[in-house]
C-alpha cells in the first residue's frame, strides 16, 4: 500500500449483491458544470453534484424486515445520529437522515447514510472492525428510496473510490465492479387481489398479498415485475401454460412506461380458467428476458397456505478463513423463485469460530453478502 493510500476496501458495504437484490443507481458526479452529470465510467449513473454510491433495496417491505449496513474498514467512530423518520419518498432540503461517520487511518472517512430509525448499533469513539453492523437500510433525511449512500472522504474532500475513463488513478476497491447496465428482473409476483401503484408511496410500501396457490374455476390473477435498466423499445410476451403443458393464455404488447432513472415496474392482470390442479407457468417475456413463474392451483381454499421456502446454498469468500482478512458470504437462490408463495424472505447467519457463536445477523436479502473480520 502506497503511503498516504487507504486501505482497499474489500466488499461493498451493503447486505446483498450489487446487480441482484441491490442496484447502484447513482456514483458521484464526475462533471463539475450544474446540470451536466457523468459518473466515472463516463455514464450518467448519477446526479448533479452526487458526492457518494446510492445502493437501492427494492421496497419498505425489505426495509421492515432488516437489510444490514457494514463499515467497509476498521475504524473508530466519529459521528452518529438516529431517530429520524426512515419512510421518506420526497427530496426535502434540510430532512436530517440518520447515520454513522467512520474514521480511518491516512485521514480517510466513510458515511453510511439514510439508516432505518432506531437501527444504529455502534457508539462514537467505538473502533469496529471491517464487517461490523452499523445499521439498517432506510430511507431517512434527503431520500426518496430506501437505500444506502456511502460517500468516501480524504482529509475532508469527498472522492470517487472508483477509477475509470472519468476518475483517473487507482481504484480503492480490491475487486471494483462494472457499472451494471444489463436489464434485468429485480423481483416478479403473483397476486389473487389487484394490484395497484396510483403513486411512489404505494409503489414502495409494496403491501399486496403476495401467492403462489391458487382455487380452481374462473380467477384474475395479478402480475407485478421490478425491472432495472428496461431498454428503450422494450416489448412484453405473456404466456401461461396449464399441468399438461398447453398454452392457455397469451399476450404481448410494446412496453409504453418510461422509465424513471433505470427503474421501472409492469403490472399485468391475467384472466385465467383453472380448470386443471396441478402446476401452472407464467411465462414473462420483457426486453428480450425470459422469466418462469410457476404456480399451483388446488382443489379448495383449505388447501391454500404459506409453503416453507425453497432450499438455498452458500458461497464463502475466500473458501478457507485467513487470519485479518474479511470473510463474506452469499446466499445462492432465484430473485424470482427463492419462495414457492412469491414473498419476501430473510435469513439468518450464524458465524461460530471453533464451533462457538460470535455473531449472529438477520437480514431480508434474498440474495445476500455478509461480511465479518477474520480475527
Amino acid at each position: 500500500m502506497k503511503a498516504g493510500a487507504a486501505p482497499p476496501f474489500p466488499f461493498f458495504p451493503h447486505a446483498g449483491v450489487l446487480g441482484r437484490d441491490l442496484f447502484l443507481n447513482n456514483f458521484t458526479d464526475q462533471d463539475d458544470r450544474p446540470e451536466l452529470v457523468r459518473d466515472w465510467d463516463c455514464s450518467d449513473y448519477t446526479y448533479d453534484g452526487h458526492r457518494g454510491h446510492d445502493s437501492l433495496i427494492r421496497t419498505f417491505r425489505e426495509q421492515a424486515i432488516g437489510v444490514p449496513v457494514f463499515a467497509a474498514l476498521p475504524g473508530e467512530v466519529l459521528g452518529v445520529h438516529d431517530g429520524e423518520p426512515d419512510r421518506n419518498t420526497a427530496a426535502v432540503l434540510g430532512a436530517r437522515a440518520n447515520y454513522v461517520l467512520l474514521g480511518h487511518e491516512n485521514g480517510y472517512t466513510t458515511w453510511y447514510l439514510h439508516l432505518r430509525r432506531d437501527s444504529v448499533a455502534v457508539a462514537v469513539g467505538q473502533h469496529v472492525a471491517a464487517g461490523t453492523q452499523l445499521g439498517l437500510t432506510g430511507s431517512s433525511g434527503f431520500s426518496t428510496w430506501p437505500h444506502l449512500h456511502f460517500e468516501t472522504s480524504k482529509d475532508g474532500q469527498w472522492l470517487e473510490p472508483s477509477a475509470g475513463p472519468c476518475r483517473g488513478g487507482d481504484s480503492l476497491w480490491v475487486d471494483q465492479s462494472v457499472v451494471l447496465r444489463d436489464f434485468y428482473v429485480a423481483d416478479l409476483y403473483l397476486s389473487r387481489h389487484p394490484i395497484e401503484v396510483p403513486d411512489v408511496e404505494t409503489f414502495l410500501a409494496d403491501e399486496g398479498e403476495r401467492a403462489g396457490s391458487f382455487v380452481t374455476g374462473r380467477q384474475t390473477i395479478a402480475v407485478r415485475a421490478d425491472l432495472r435498466n428496461l431498454p428503450a423499445g422494450a416489448t412484453y410476451r405473456l404466456s401461461v401454460r396449464n399441468p399438461r403443458g398447453r398454452v392457455v393464455y397469451e399476450r404481448s404488447s410494446a412496453y409504453d412506461d418510461p422509465a424513471v432513472e433505470h427503474l421501472s415496474l409492469a403490472v399485468f392482470a391475467l384472466e385465467l380458467d383453472l380448470d386443471k390442479v396441478g402446476t401452472w407457468r407464467l411465462r414473462a417475456e420483457i426486453g428480450g428476458l425470459a422469466v418462469e413463474a410457476p404456480f399451483r392451483v388446488v382443489a379448495n381454499s383449505r388447501q391454500l397456505g404459506n409453503r416453507r421456502p425453497n432450499r438455498i446454498t452458500a458461497r464463502m469468500s475466500p473458501a478457507q478463513a485467513v487470519p485479518g482478512e474479511v470473510l463474506t458470504c452469499a446466499v445462492q437462490t432465484s430473485l424470482i423463485t427463492e419462495d414457492p408463495d412469491y414473498d419476501l424472505v430473510s435469513y439468518g447467519y450464524e458465524w461460530r469460530v471453533n464451533n462457538r457463536v460470535v455473531r449472529t445477523v438477520t437480514s431480508a436479502a434474498t440474495t445476500d453478502l455478509l461480511a465479518a473480520d477474520v480475527a
